[in-house]
């Protein structure tokens, strides 16, 4: 692709794509020699930064793109050159704010405050990010700055960080997304975004979870009878939650959430904390107005759930869910 605009009558002559073509590749030999010396005198980077603002202007945005990788590891490129390659190409002014070694604590931090969003989640994905510069990132309060810091598997995350980003990963499914991907997060911090896992994610916060736990107890009301649980369960079933959320000592509006999330495992906690049997688990399981277990190869998985945890377990993992 050409690097400007012609009009439909007007064709390029042969010396001037040799000229575009000699100034890009000039461009990268100047780059790659400069990169690669051990030391650099200030003189030469005074040579450099001349070279290439006056070759700039003649090259294309993939050859920006190009020399601004190049550039990225060197610690000793001015603003001056950055700031040329920034104005020239969107994907350069990426990279550098991602990966530039040159640029300092200030100026990222500065970014990170009050720079563009794109500029901004780019330094988020820096793997020399300091606290002061996390802690102007998550002031935002951006999803795509947020997101990209969650997605920085180079860092640590500080705790009053981590705890910021999994509360807007409760209502963002992007944030929570990355954080489910991280694997310095406890098992029981990321408990919270349970209903922002896909199925494998759940199953796999079941199974981490469940023995960290101390089972929690449902409000005393006697020994319930099969036949009361099994109705709680039939009325929820028709968009009438309170019977059910009593039984268990949980909001309605709570369990109203759980009943209708389309994947099944609230569900199967459900049974499992009210001790459902074997046929009757496998019944509500099946007969869910929104279908979970009729999805291929679901009723097996959703009936490990509800078979499998004990009662008490069940119902503190569902408390812990739930905030």
């Amino acid at each position: 692709m050409l690097p400007f605009a012609l009009s439909s009558d007007e064709q390029p002559d042969r010396p001037l794509l040799r000229s575009v073509n000699e100034a890009a590749l000039s461009l990268r030999s100047l780059v790659k020699l400069h990169v690669g010396q051990p030391q650099r005198t200030e003189t030469q980077c005074d040579a450099f930064r001349r070279d290439v603002l006056a070759l700039l202007p003649q090259v294309d945005e993939a050859t920006i793109l190009a020399v601004a990788t190049e550039m990225c590891p060197c610690p000793d490129i001015d603003f001056t050159t950055a700031s040329a390659l920034m104005e020239r190409s969107r994907d350069a002014a990426l990279m550098i704010h991602a990966e530039a070694v040159f640029l300092s604590e200030h100026y990222c931090q500065a970014i990170g405050r009050r720079g563009k969003t794109e500029h901004a989640a780019a330094v988020a994905l820096r793997p020399d990010l300091t606290h002061a510069m996390m802690v102007a990132l998550i002031d935002r309060d951006e999803t795509l700055v947020d997101t990209a810091l969650a997605d920085n598997h180079s860092v640590v995350l500080p705790r009053e960080i981590r705890r910021t980003l999994l509360l807007r990963g409760r209502f963002d499914d992007a944030i929570a997304q990355a954080l489910l991907r991280r694997r310095d997060i406890q098992a029981l911090e990321r408990l919270t975004l349970f209903m922002r896992g896909d199925s494998h994610a759940r199953h796999r916060l079941i199974i981490d979870c469940a023995p960290l736990l101390a089972p929690a107890v449902r409000p005393s009301q006697g020994e319930r009878p099969m036949p009361a649980r099994l109705a709680a369960f039939q009325e929820a079933g028709h968009g009438r939650y309170v019977p059910l959320a009593e039984f268990l000592g949980l909001d309605p509006a709570y369990v109203e959430r759980l009943c209708l999330d389309p994947s099944g495992e609230p569900l199967a906690l459900l049974c499992a904390a009210a001790e459902l049997k074997g046929f009757d688990t496998l019944a509500v399981l099946a007969h869910w107005p929104t279908q979970p277990a009729r999805q291929a190869g679901r009723l097996s998985s959703l009936s490990e759930i509800a078979t499998g945890i004990l009662p008490g377990i069940a119902l503190a993992l569902l408390v812990r869910i739930g905030g």
